[in-house]
């Protein structure tokens, strides 16, 4: 068994005032030159999220990008590379934890902005 240091995960910042990843709630997002076309952009000031589903969305995405998951998570780590930080949604969505507790895009956005987590944040760009 080895274990896995700082220096070992390269491209990964941990600052207290950073969040250590973030969520790109690509369908508010203008398409790049090389990107995938973007989706219609959503308004989720009128969503709602169940407390509890909120806490487990909030929860499962913050181990995802925690220290004990991300910098042995390959996957993770080319994600979080492709665009400085940002993970789309629909890419987290993919994870079937997630997408037990709650697949819907607005719902887990919503969960994410009402979160005062400091691991996770939403891109709204």
């Amino acid at each position: 068994m080895t274990a896995t240091t700082e220096n070992d995960v390269p491209n990964v910042e941990k600052t207290e005032d950073k969040p250590a990843a973030h969520l790109k709630d690509e369908l508010k997002a203008e398409p790049k030159e090389e990107s995938k076309p973007v989706e219609q952009a959503i308004d989720i000031s009128q969503v709602t999220v169940d407390a509890g589903v909120a806490s487990k969305v909030v929860k499962q995405l913050e181990y995802y990008f925690g220290d004990k998951n991300l910098p042995q998570d390959r996957f993770m780590l080319r994600e979080v590379a492709l665009d400085n930080g940002w993970i789309p949604l629909s890419t987290m969505l993919n994870f079937k934890r997630l997408a037990n507790i709650c697949n819907d895009k607005a719902k887990i956005a919503r969960a994410v902005v009402d979160s005062a987590s400091p691991l996770v944040q939403l891109n709204e760009e």
